[in-house]
């Protein structure tokens, strides 16, 4: 599996703020879920049990607490590493965001506005 930035030591890139908080994800192309780790109106951390590439493109869905309608993302891994190898092989992905509506974008970047404070 070949990823940039797989071992990036440099300066913090973010443009915005992410809150660590668990979340679970649909990710549509494995027909599975994912378990965030943390989440920004950029993109968001996550582990799997599925492997991904670099570059590849996800379909996503999550639900954020309090609210019923779920949010659809189009996302890109930007970087993975392996997390666990025992009993089953976890691996954990940054995705930042390449589609997602303004009004979503405003309720994702709201809750964890919210939550940050909290």
């Amino acid at each position: 599996m070949e990823v940039d930035h797989i071992n990036y030591q440099g300066p913090e890139r973010r443009r915005h703020p992410r809150l660590n908080v668990f979340l679970t994800i649909h990710l549509a192309e494995f027909d599975t879920t994912g378990l965030t780790q943390n989440i920004s109106a950029g993109g968001l951390c996550f582990v799997s049990i599925e492997q991904m590439e670099g570059g590849q493109e996800l379909s996503l869905e999550l639900i954020l607490p309090g609210s019923v309608d779920s949010i659809a993302i189009k996302a890109k891994v930007v970087w993975c590493k392996i997390t666990q190898t025992h009993p089953e092989t976890l691996y954990k992905y940054g995705v930042e965001f390449i589609e997602i509506s303004d009004d979503h974008r405003q309720q994702v970047a709201h809750y964890v506005l919210k939550n940050f404070s909290a």
